[in-house]
């Protein structure tokens, strides 16, 4: 019976033992990717030295643990478990339990390496009898690019604004949809007849600004960068342009250097779009036809657009000109353009002209977002008034009569009113101003006038002494 119990405690120890042995298993913890060299702008044509820790993270020792690579051979890669002794393989004799080890990994960039960042060159394995493979996937090399955009200028409407790699130029949007950016290509090697850099291609893409919300793109090449060269890249852009920022990507590729590596840079940062809440503004306006002769009347065409973010039903256009006696305009609504087509509107005012002495006149154009606010928006337009054959003409006073002045822009805080009032004025503003010719026009030198009264004297005086001679 005793015998009989000895034996089956001696099986179940053995079957627990047999268990312990199959549920062992080998395992180890590498890193997830290994950069030889610096994480960016990595010099060519050096050695590189970069570590990293392994970890037996398994229930067995490891051991006879061999580390390789297959990255090409021109990267000359090799490794050392001291930092010393570098051998394209490694063995490691023991790793026990929780053990770790930090392993070195040497290598160099070729002279012609193209510039890049996280540039995978290849594989390094970790293996053995006890574990097939621990791969590390990710190995990368950063070369350094001798290409370089900077001072990147933006010029918008009158204003404009530089911008360093990651921020953003800031500008308020008045309608205008011309947009232009100047960049430098520098090369950053050395001075010297050899370092140069040849046919660089430069693309940029600025996010949602064409037409339509579409990026807006362009590109341009260069044929050789010897030290610092300055272009330009110029846009229309979408005249319904909503406030916020909008992301500018310029890429510069393909320069090829003496060695034959090829050399690439990225600018990336923002423009940004700032709008009012409430701004209408003229946007073409013009007579026709703007020189008269015998036909006094013209017409005055107006285009407005609602920049402002805001949707207006109280805006108004107003047409003046005291010289000229004229008032006329028109309250209308109009929508924001940042989010419909309809933001932008056209009107006509015939306009009549009384008689006025021939010359140049000011018809000032006003557009109002809110009708009882100063104007947003002023335009002058010039009439010419010249003499209609028959005409009698009155010079008026000779003072500064061929300066023409511009009236100033409305500033009224009240309620617009077109009131017609005839000009009370020879002159306004230094310009020539309209005066009705009337029945003083004839005589108006008081010389002509006594000269006139002694020519009628002289006469009567000689009919009176040729009627005494009859009798």
């Amino acid at each position: 019976m005793k015998k009989n119990i000895m034996i089956g405690f001696i099986a179940v120890m053995m079957l627990f033992a047999v268990a312990g042995f199959v549920n062992a298993a080998a395992s180890l913890s590498i890193p997830g990717s290994v950069t030889l060299g610096a994480t960016s702008n990595q010099e060519r044509n050096q050695s590189i030295t970069s570590e990293f820790t392994i970890t037996n993270n398994g229930d067995v020792n490891l051991t006879n643990l061999i580390v390789s690579s297959n990255a090409d051979a021109r990267y000359n890669i090799s490794f050392s478990l001291d930092n010393s002794n570098f051998a394209s393989t490694k063995t490691i004799t023991n790793l026990g339990i929780n053990g770790t080890q930090t392993v070195y990994v040497r290598g160099a960039i070729p002279q012609n390496e193209a510039s890049g960042t996280n540039k995978d060159i290849g594989d390094i394995t970790f293996s053995n009898s006890q574990i097939s493979a621990a791969t590390i996937t990710a190995f990368y090399i950063n070369p350094i690019s001798k290409l370089e955009i900077r001072a990147v200028k933006l010029y918008y409407s009158d204003e404009d604004d530089g911008v360093s790699k990651g921020n953003t130029a800031s500008f308020d949007y008045d309608g205008s949809r011309n947009l232009k950016i100047d960049f430098d290509l520098k090369n950053n090697f050395p001075s010297g007849d050899d370092n140069y850099i040849d046919y660089t291609d430069v693309q940029i893409t600025i996010d949602n600004l064409d037409t339509d919300g579409d990026d807006l793109t362009d590109d341009l090449s260069v044929s050789t960068v010897k030290k610092t060269i300055t272009k330009s890249f110029s846009f229309v852009i979408d005249d319904q342009v909503a406030e916020g920022s909008y992301r500018i990507l310029i890429e510069a590729t393909s320069g090829i250097d003496q060695n034959g590596a090829s050399h690439s840079y990225t600018w990336d940062g923002n423009v940004r779009f700032n709008r009012e809440s409430h701004k209408v503004i003229i946007t073409s306006a013009s007579l026709s036809p703007s020189s008269l002769k015998c036909t006094r009347q013209t017409t005055v065409s107006v285009t407005v657009l609602n920049i402002g973010q805001d949707d207006e039903d109280h805006a108004a256009i107003a047409i003046n000109s005291s010289s000229l006696g004229i008032s006329a305009g028109q309250d209308f609504s109009i929508d924001s353009n940042s989010d419909s087509s309809s933001g932008r509107k056209t009107f006509s005012f015939p306009i009549a002209i009384k008689d006025v002495v021939p010359g140049k006149y000011i018809i000032g154009v006003n557009a109002y977002s809110i009708n009882s606010l100063p104007a947003d928006s002023y335009q002058a337009l010039e009439l010419t008034v010249e003499p209609c054959t028959g005409d009698v003409i009155t010079t008026p006073p000779n003072n500064n009569q061929n300066t023409i002045t511009q009236p100033p822009k409305q500033t009224n805080t009240t309620i617009i009113q077109y009131i017609t009032a005839p000009a009370t004025d020879n002159t306004q503003n230094g310009q020539i101003v309209a005066t009705p010719v009337g029945n003083n026009g004839l005589f108006q030198d008081k010389t002509v006038l006594f000269l006139a009264i002694g020519v009628l004297i002289v006469m009567v005086l000689i009919i009176v002494l040729l009627l005494k001679l009859i009798k």
